[in-house]
């Protein structure tokens, strides 16, 4: 078996070659993949305790509010933070100071995914960036990378998209919607029997899988090494695969 460019080459019994897999396109994920969540250590180092931590990242940055309503673009940022005061009036001034976080605090870009970005184009891939993100989110990166966007070949977001990626079962939208998805094909004329998808949720990983893409699981555990390793575990290794 060998390697050239993007395809992937094998040898018949009868000594001909056949293709039998060819990636043109690697898709990221941005949350726990482009860039790290830090929102326990920023708030600690705050002098927050867990509990107060743990309400900040389970009925703030992972809420209702902001996955259906900032992820979706359906919300402004002072919507959500009155409808969370509401929700929890007892939690005022803790909801005040996670919603006035600067999010390159909490958020902070993986500069060596970056590099790893700009080798992959070098190599010839089409780099793209599929994210459930918020305007506040989106404008961060921009702002921590001058000229973020324009490092991929294209961006799909959920909320100028109007659709979010599954998430998990717990979480309160349909699974079986693969909107989000359809429109990133579409608006970057990726075929995905020819992409691969790196992202840090398992069911999101499905769903890309169940519409054709080859997908790679970015765990807790991993870091950007051992990515390197799964691409190429894909490509079955070599130094003309896509380290």
């Amino acid at each position: 078996m060998i390697i050239r460019g993007d395809i992937l080459i094998q040898m018949r019994q009868n000594g001909s070659w056949i293709v039998i897999m060819s990636i043109k396109s690697i898709v990221f994920d941005f949350g726990g993949v482009v860039c790290d969540f830090r929102y326990r250590e920023y708030f600690s180092g705050l002098g927050y305790g867990d509990d107060d931590i743990n309400f900040i990242i389970n009925n703030v940055f992972n809420s209702p509010q902001w996955h259906r309503g900032m992820d979706l673009g359906k919300f402004e940022l002072e919507e959500m933070q009155q409808d969370l005061h509401e929700s929890y009036p007892d939690k005022i001034d803790i909801i005040d100071d996670a919603l006035g976080v600067d999010m390159k605090n909490v958020l902070p870009i993986r500069l060596d995914v970056l590099e790893y970005i700009g080798e992959l184009k070098k190599k010839g891939y089409r780099v793209y960036g599929l994210s459930n993100l918020s305007k506040v989110v989106h404008d961060s990166f921009n702002e921590q990378y001058l000229g973020f966007d324009d490092l991929f070949d294209g961006v799909t977001v959920s909320y100028l998209a109007g659709a979010i990626k599954p998430g998990s079962q717990e979480d309160p939208f349909d699974m079986s919607d693969a909107k989000i998805f359809e429109v990133f094909f579409r608006e970057n004329d990726v075929d995905p029997s020819e992409a691969l998808f790196i992202d840090d949720n398992e069911h999101n990983i499905k769903m890309g899988e169940m519409l054709g893409m080859k997908g790679i699981l970015w765990a807790e555990d991993d870091d950007l090494g051992s990515i390197k390793e799964k691409v190429n575990q894909i490509y079955k290794g070599g130094k003309n695969g896509a380290e």
